[in-house]
């Protein structure tokens, strides 16, 4: 099982997401610039665009609030996002930030907004984008919320790690030269096409705020939102092979849902991402388990597995667990998902099956001589 870990010390600064943002635009491996006037505002954006100049494809928008890192700004480069708006810790970036992104990036071929289903985001990036309507630029946006952890009549499906699959889908047709029509069509329906859920022993410990202590050792939250929401059920938390066929269950089983749900020799594809403190190793054994429980137990084909951070909750020590159809519509999402992208945070070479840990020939190779 993941193992619980008391609160941990921070490095305080006295602006950690101002600090954090020029960190990563300095990183040798990035190629990626901070949008004017910063810190007043927050966007990061890919290094060959030009705000006086525009963009010769549809620009990518995305954001929300820092805390969730490496999303969304990690996800920014070639064949994935054109500029992130950050706001401050778990909460929304400002209008004014986003119409800027918008404006900074927006071509010809328009602008596309990538939001995921929270209040102050929607609220947000709404208006900027009709603030840029009104001047005449073309401006678009999805909304993803493919939680499935809460009932219906709880509260609206929450945007979770799932969306950084949009940004990789709706990237590569962009980097093609696909239109915004063609763009919000295919990454609409790919935001329709997957589920995530999310478990954690632990919430997430914000800085200068008193912890919350509310999940007791030994036990596990089923559903908790990235923010420290509250789940819908704290149980034992059992060993990480009974998590993760828990956590695939509740995605992907038939009737444990109301959102989504896989049928028996489906193509999909299984995210299995770090919430934020859970250790390389501990995750390993759950992506193990997950993908072994989606192709024996639930009869499902994952054709790509993704292991990593990719939209945590500061020090959470968690994991969420995504599918997504390899299919959507009448598209075929593997090739965009595994299309060329030089953004920093996603994992490079994932373009191959995983292979099963029974077959000749798969994860195990001879001694020879």
């Amino acid at each position: 099982m993941m193992m619980k870990q008391a609160p941990k010390p921070h490095f305080r600064d006295e602006d950690a997401v101002s600090s954090a943002l020029i960190g990563l635009v300095r990183d040798s491996s990035t190629r990626l610039r901070l949008l004017k006037p910063f810190p007043a505002i927050r966007v990061v954006l890919r290094s060959d665009v030009s705000p006086s100049e525009g963009f010769d494809k549809v620009s990518l928008v995305s954001g929300g609030g820092s805390g969730h890192e490496p999303g969304q700004c990690g996800y920014v480069g070639r064949g994935m996002l054109t500029a992130a708006v950050c706001g401050d810790v778990f909460a929304s970036p400002s209008a004014e930030a986003v119409y800027r992104a918008i404006k900074a990036t927006a071509g010809p071929k328009g602008c596309l907004l990538i939001v995921m289903n929270y209040t102050g985001d929607r609220l947000n990036f709404g208006l900027a984008a009709e603030r840029a309507k009104a001047e005449g630029v073309k401006v678009d946006m999805i909304v993803v919320g493919e939680d499935v952890s809460l009932a219906r009549k709880k509260t609206g499906r929450r945007g979770l790690a799932g969306t950084v699959m949009v940004h990789k889908i709706c990237g590569a047709m962009a980097e093609r030269g696909d239109s915004l029509e063609e763009i919000v069509r295919i990454g609409q329906a790919c935001a329709d096409a997957m589920g995530t859920v999310g478990a954690s022993l632990t919430t997430c410990n914000i800085p200068g705020q008193p912890p919350d202590d509310r999940i007791a050792p030994g036990e596990l939250e089923l559903g908790l939102g990235i923010h420290g929401e509250p789940g819908r059920e704290r149980r034992p938390a059992g060993t990480s092979r009974e998590i993760a066929a828990l956590l695939c269950d509740e995605v992907a089983r038939p009737g444990r849902n109301e959102y989504f749900e896989a049928s028996a020799d489906e193509d999909v594809v299984l995210m299995v991402n770090n919430l934020g403190a859970t250790t390389p190793i501990e995750l390993g054994a759950l992506a193990r388990h997950c993908c072994d429980h989606c192709q024996s137990d639930l009869g499902l084909r994952a054709r790509r597995l993704l292991v990593g951070p990719f939209k945590t909750s500061l020090d959470m020590v968690g994991v969420s667990v995504s599918l997504m159809r390899a299919r959507a519509g009448d598209a075929d999402l593997l090739p965009l998902l595994d299309a060329c992208t030089d953004a920093p945070a996603w994992p490079r070479g994932a373009t191959e099956e995983p292979p099963r840990a029974d077959d000749d020939g798969g994860i195990f190779r001879d001694e020879g001589r």
